[in-house]
């Protein structure tokens, strides 16, 4: 582990500080091992032509047969020598390349595909009037709420203000307590647990049963652009790290035969590395459905260019448009 005093933007600078360093040591290198093969080119053509020349000289001397024949043997002895050391240098080289390579740090190009929408959906999305939350306390107990097609929400606020309660309103998971929520869209719920995958599925398996009609080798390259390979998108879901999961919850939800016309998303950010939370904001930017985030990240609110702004207050829910 290493540590970095200072706030993200000092340790980001650091970062590439580091980087930078470290590619232009694995650069110097390269370079130095490309001089040092052509020093040993030169030291072997030198060593063939003083062979070649010391056979010419062999054949016109008037020497023994005895003495000819330790000439030979020196001189194929010093050549095998000279192979035994440039072996031995040629691989010193390849490791001090090596060594600097390990300290580059290579991120994996994450893509995650925007879905197509058969159908938009209808106008009006959702609507929940003095919809009532189970298990949320006031003032944050009952909710009206208008969602039109094509909004972008992000929901902010304290823990225990029923946000997470809301998307599984809206996904229809529960009931409401009183009032009443009408739902025209299709939805697909993403919750933090990531309860709707299946612990010994495998993703390729999840995927394929999301999108039956798909060809197989068109899902595994969908999989593989999210950083899951041929390995990772056959091993059981439960083995797979929680960055993982959530892509390949992601992955049956996007690459769904019929995706959904409203997607929640329940602090998505969760377990996902730099790379993938870019592709993710990236992701959702092109998304062509209404969508509504709940997530304790503004730098990822900030990113998805949001229509409103549903925040649990002191005093109840208020939306903002932005």
């Amino acid at each position: 582990l290493r540590s970095y005093g200072g706030d993200y933007a000092h340790y980001t600078a650091r970062k590439h500080d580091e980087r930078k360093a470290a590619e232009a040591l694995l650069e110097l290198r390269k370079r130095e091992r490309r001089q040092q093969h052509e020093v040993l080119r030169e030291q072997r053509e030198r060593q063939a032509h003083r062979q070649s020349r010391a056979q010419r000289d062999a054949r016109t001397a008037n020497q023994a047969p005895i003495l000819l024949g330790g000439m030979k043997n020196r001189s194929e002895h010093s050549a095998g020598r000279l192979q035994m050391q440039q072996a031995e240098r040629r691989a010193a080289l390849d490791a001090r390349v090596d060594a600097a390579a390990v300290d580059v740090e290579r991120e994996a190009a994450i893509a995650m595909l925007p879905p197509v929408l058969d159908d938009p959906g209808p106008q009006r999305v959702a609507n929940l009037v003095a919809a009532g939350l189970p298990w949320v306390a006031p003032p944050w107990h009952t909710l009206d709420l208008t969602v039109q097609r094509g909004q972008r929400i992000g929901v902010s606020g304290r823990n225990g203000s029923g946000k997470s309660t809301l998307l599984r309103l809206l996904a229809g998971t529960v009931a409401p307590c009183s009032g009443r929520v009408d739902v025209s869209a299709r939805t697909a719920l993403l919750d933090q647990s990531l309860s709707a995958l299946p612990a010994h599925d495998s993703a390729l398996s999840w995927l394929q049963r999301a999108h039956p009609g798909e060809d197989q080798g068109s899902l595994r390259t969908r999989l593989a652009l999210l950083g899951l390979d041929a390995g990772r998108s056959l091993r059981p879901l439960h083995a797979l790290s929680g960055g993982e999961r959530l892509k390949a919850a992601l992955a049956a939800l996007l690459y769904a035969e019929h995706p959904p016309q409203l997607l929640l998303l329940d602090e998505p950010g969760n377990h996902l590395d730099l790379p993938s939370l870019a592709a993710l904001e990236h992701m959702l930017n092109q998304y062509p459905g209404t969508l509504i985030v709940v997530s304790h990240d503004p730098d990822l609110l900030d990113a998805l260019h949001l229509t409103h702004r549903l925040d649990a207050g002191d005093h109840g829910w208020v939306l903002h448009a932005r």
